[in-house]
């Protein structure tokens, strides 16, 4: 049984979920958990505490994932994790990624919190594809502008997919996940013959190519 503070958490995110970060108070937030304003209050004592504690949790458990120690064919199985883990997110708190902008107004710390969450992010990639062009991994001849753009692309991917201004979004495209295109824009920068293991890393995590 989960404790009263996860009971508060939990019920806050489905409620967050359904109407919008900021159609929600505290008030709404203890009567559905079935708890006294105050006994909330103790542990959260504004909204904006209990965002923190969702976003350190979504954030926590991602970057733990961002393992440097990683080599070859267990950091490219590392990656395809990572984007699967990111649509796994997007699909568990909707109201933060489809509108991000606006839920980060509500807090500056929340703001600052993602600012640094997608420098590490960004840092991480990037890290990564040098590592798989030494490891043979990746095509060869790709500049560091090149591999700058690609690291880029692959987080503002990852945090935007979701949000209601993007094509995804107002269905201009296919209903096509984003570990699928986050995967599919990396396969297109592998040697030819790691595409086929690639290919199987992807289907071990349901992301089909």
């Amino acid at each position: 049984m989960p404790s009263s503070k996860q009971l508060i958490q939990d019920t806050a995110v489905r409620l967050f979920n359904e109407r919008g970060y900021d159609k929600v108070s505290l008030r709404d937030i203890a009567r559905e958990a079935g708890v006294a304003i105050g006994s909330l209050t103790y542990h959260f004592r504004r909204k904006e505490d209990l965002l923190d504690a969702i976003l350190a949790d979504l954030h926590g458990n991602f970057e733990e994932a961002l393992d440097r120690s990683l080599r070859g064919g267990e950091l490219l199985a590392n990656l395809v994790g990572l984007f699967a883990a990111n649509e796994a997110n997007q699909e568990r708190y909707p109201f933060y990624f489809a509108d991000v902008t606006q839920v980060a107004e509500c807090s500056a710390h929340v703001a600052e919190e993602a600012r640094r969450f997608e420098g590490d992010l960004y840092a991480y990639y990037r890290w990564c594809l040098d590592t798989l062009a030494e490891d043979g991994i990746l095509r060869q001849g790709h500049t560091t502008a090149r591999l700058d753009a690609l690291a880029y692309a692959l987080v503002t991917m990852q945090a935007s997919w979701a949000m209601g201004a993007g094509p995804y979004a107002n269905e201009v495209g296919p209903k096509t996940g984003v570990a699928t295109a986050l995967a599919a824009i990396l396969s297109a920068c592998l040697e030819a013959d790691m595409t086929p293991g690639f290919e199987e890393l992807c289907a071990e995590r349901g992301i089909r190519l």
